[in-house]
Formats: structure tokens, C-alpha cells, sequence
């Protein structure tokens, strides 16, 4: 029954005069959480939300047939490109090895910037683009003996040049349709992802290796080495490019 005076707890020690809020510092505010923008956020989300939203097993086959045809357009390469250098051009046995060898290398040192672009542009770009560098370097490696001029002074740099440009530039398809190919397949067949994976990657690709020294071999015999290496580019590109027209049609049904 005695008189009761109301009082009032601070909610802190900066509280409102109303008492219905408080006033923080700077300092005490929580930290916001990043946003990202509506264009990144789409990259981001282009692989798994617009590849493969409509993924089917004619997508899985095609994006193998873009496997099988980097494969068979390496290995023709590698299996004319030693015969030309030492027949046209009388490079030796080990210029020959080197060259070989920069392959390889350039492959292996451009795969970081190349899954950094992938990721920033989206194997939808990256393919095309990569396919046509690709196909693009192999009639380089033929234009000395095209134009006429089997002797340079710089034929050892020119011909290093154009086989590290094929090494980076298969680099950077692989990047691509590797992971896409996966993606693919668990959304397709997520029960069975590995062995259809499996087989659908190292299948076709077995199958392009074996398809390319042949190929190479009677393009070589019939049509000569330069038409050879044009008719490995055009098949390598024109494979990638209706894979990767095919996707972008199949995205926007």
C-alpha cells in the first residue's frame, strides 16, 4: 500500500531520453554483413543456376564430345608436329623434345589464371574463348611451311610461341568443361555421379586420344600438314562452339 516510485533501468549507458531506444557508438554497432552485387552475385550463381538448371543427358554427351574432340586435337598435334619439324624444318631430335615439353609446361602453369577467369567469367564465355585460342594455335604452327618461308631466322621462338599458346589455351578448356561435365553429370544422374562421370570423361577422352594420331596420320598422307592442322582446329572449334551455343539455347527454355 505505499506509494511506489517507477523506476527506470538504463538499457545502457548511452539510453534514449524516451526509453523506447538506445543510441550506440560507432565503435559498438555490429558489422555489417557484405552484400554483393546483383553481377557478381549472377556469376556466382551462372554454373549451377543457368547451365545447369536444365541440364539433360544430350547436354552430358555434348559437353563430352567437347572432351573428346580437345583430346583428339592434342594428341593429332603432338603426333604430326615431330614429323613436320624434323622433315620441313630439320629441327632436331631434342628441339623437337623441348617444344614438346613446352606443352606441357605452359598447360600446367596457366591452369591458376585460367580457373581464376573461369570463375570470374563463367565457363559459358571462357569455353568459346579458350576453344578459339586453341584452334587458333594450331594453324600458327603450320604458316612457315604455308607461306613458303621453311627457314627463319626466329623459327625456334615462332614455333615455341605457337606451342605455348596451344598449352595454355587447352588449359583453359579443361578448366572448363572438366568441372562442367561433373556438374553436369550430378545434376543428371545424381545416384550414379561417379561412375557416369567417370565414364563419360575419361571415356571420351581415351576415345579422342585414340581418335587424333590416326586422323592426323591421313590428313597428313592425303591433304599435307597445314591442311591437316587447319582441319584439327575447325573440328575442335566447330564442336565447342555448338556445345556451348546448344547450352545457352537449352538455359533460356
Amino acid at each position: 500500500p505505499g506509494t511506489h516510485k517507477s523506476q527506470t533501468t538504463p538499457l545502457s549507458k548511452h539510453s534514449a531520453g524516451s526509453g523506447y531506444g538506445t543510441h550506440l557508438e560507432a565503435d559498438e554497432l555490429p558489422a555489417a554483413v557484405p552484400v554483393p552485387s546483383p553481377r557478381r552475385l549472377s556469376r556466382q550463381l551462372a554454373p549451377q543456376d543457368v547451365l545447369l538448371r536444365t541440364a539433360t543427358q544430350v547436354d552430358v554427351l555434348m559437353v563430352g564430345c567437347s572432351v573428346g574432340a580437345l583430346a583428339s586435337a592434342a594428341s593429332g598435334v603432338e603426333t604430326a608436329l615431330p614429323l613436320y619439324l624434323k622433315a620441313t624444318l630439320n629441327f632436331n631430335s631434342d628441339y623437337t623434345g623441348y617444344l614438346l615439353a613446352l606443352i606441357s609446361l605452359s598447360y600446367g602453369v596457366s591452369s591458376l589464371p585460367a580457373g581464376y577467369l573461369c570463375d570470374r567469367w563463367g565457363p559459358g564465355l571462357m569455353t568459346p574463348l579458350s576453344s578459339f585460342f586453341c584452334a587458333f594455335a594450331i594453324p600458327l604452327m603450320a604458316l612457315p611451311m604455308a607461306i613458303n618461308a621453311p627457314v627463319w631466322p626466329d623459327l625456334v621462338c615462332w614455333q615455341a610461341a605457337t606451342c605455348a599458346l596451344f598449352g595454355a589455351a587447352q588449359s583453359a578448356m579443361a578448366v572448363c568443361l572438366f568441372p562442367l561435365l561433373m556438374h553436369l553429370v550430378q545434376t543428371v544422374e545424381p545416384e550414379h555421379a561417379s561412375v557416369v562421370s567417370s565414364l563419360v570423361t575419361n571415356g571420351l577422352f581415351a576415345v579422342g586420344l585414340t581418335i587424333g594420331p590416326p586422323l592426323s596420320g591421313l590428313l597428313m598422307q592425303f591433304f599435307g600438314f597445314v591442311w591437316a592442322m587447319v582441319g584439327l582446329s575447325g573440328m575442335l572449334f566447330t564442336v565447342t562452339v555448338v556445345t556451348t551455343v546448344h547450352r545457352r539455347l537449352s538455359s533460356k527454355e
